[in-house]
């Protein structure tokens, strides 16, 4: 007999919400991780599109 997980009776769609939560948690550690970085040749780059 298969256990029911929150009314969820499908393993796979089990782990399927489980797999986004995991993917939603990655993607905000590496926004965290890279929140200010590769803005610092900014102004450079703004000089030299307008030549």
């Amino acid at each position: 007999m298969m256990k029911v997980v929150l009314g969820i009776e499908d393993p796979w769609v089990l782990g399927a919400y489980i797999g986004s939560i995991l993917v939603m948690l990655l993607c905000v550690v590496y926004g965290a991780l890279n929140w200010n970085k590769g803005g610092e040749d900014e102004e450079e780059q703004i000089k030299e599109e307008i030549k």
